[in-house]
């Protein structure tokens, strides 16, 4: 009888067992399943960040290929246009009376041309020769715009969800260098106001792509400002870096504060260019995000990105 009682309670016991392990099993199997959504949609979100930063990337390439090949057209023009073949006439027109120039000079009806004639081409040929190096310059800008955009190209290409990271403020201090010249030249204060971040880390090549790009559009910004400074700020947010980017210039209005990130728009009194748009797709594929605030036109305009910590430790 006791030897019986006692099957019973094994029995369900082990019953009991069998079911809290098949509950334990569900539940792994539903949390292993919404990770795996979790991870498919944060890769499916890293995937089109990438897929619109090339589209962007590209775009940028058709429109300084479009550039180069104008600048060639022009500098074409120039050269076949140029006022050279009228100084070769004259030199030839002077080495047929090499034996008597003096009379050719002073009595010849074509020799009284020369000396008009060679002050004209001093002036015309000056001004071809600063054309061509402007034009020069202009296609050399844009070959250099080509080459950058295809080295982002190749990034993101390479991108495999895996990044070189650094800590914010190597990151800042590198951007900061970038533009520090221009700011110098233009007279325009630098300022920081950053914590210290020990142990963080950030994607590096996205956030000095981002940071230098931003604090080139605050310089643009400045154009006619009456108080020329950049401020760039650094804090620690929740499992993120924040990075931003204050300038005292035009501002943005109030509707253009998330227009502005979108593809191929431009607003020339705020001197905000469409690389606000590669940007943003830049800080997305990151696992990040740029946005901007501003008080209006005439009170400048902060942008922050924020980028996750690569340094933070994991959540147990």
């Amino acid at each position: 009888m006791k030897q019986r009682f006692k099957r019973r309670q094994l029995s369900r016991a082990t019953n009991e067992r069998r079911r809290l392990l098949r509950q334990s099993g569900a539940a792994l199997h539903g949390n292993m399943r919404g990770l795996g959504c979790h991870l498919v949609a944060g890769d499916s979100a890293r995937k089109a960040g990438m897929a619109d930063v090339a589209v962007e990337v590209l775009h940028g390439v058709g429109n300084a290929l479009s550039s180069a090949n104008t600048s060639v057209q022009l500098i074409h023009g120039r050269v076949a246009d140029s006022k050279v073949k009228t100084l070769t006439r004259v030199v030839h027109l002077l080495d047929d009376h090499k034996h008597d120039l003096a009379a050719f000079l002073a009595h010849d009806p074509r020799g009284q041309k020369v000396a008009p004639m060679l002050a004209m081409l001093d002036g015309a040929l000056t001004g071809e020769h600063e054309a061509l190096l402007a034009e020069l310059a202009h296609l050399r800008a844009n070959i250099d715009s080509v080459g950058a955009a295809v080295r982002e190209l190749e990034v993101t290409a390479e991108d495999k969800g895996l990044a070189i990271v650094e800590s914010p403020h190597a990151i800042l201090a590198a951007a900061t260098a970038a533009i520090a010249e221009r700011a110098a030249r233009e007279q325009v204060a630098l300022a920081a106001d950053h914590d210290e971040l020990p142990g963080a880390k950030v994607d590096k090549h996205k956030a000095i792509t981002i940071l230098a790009g931003l604090l080139a559009n605050a310089l643009d910004a400045l154009d006619g400002a009456p108080a020329r400074e950049v401020r760039v700020g650094l804090r620690a947010g929740p499992g993120t870096v924040e990075f931003q980017v204050t300038d005292s210039g035009a501002g943005i209005a109030a509707e253009n504060l998330t227009r502005i990130f979108g593809g191929g728009f431009s607003t020339k009194p705020e001197r905000r260019g469409a690389n606000l748009h590669k940007f943003a797709n830049f800080a997305t594929s990151a696992g990040g995000r740029l946005t901007a605030h501003s008080d209006g036109p005439g009170h400048g305009a902060t942008f922050t990105l924020v980028l996750p910590d690569r340094g933070a430790p994991a959540a147990g």
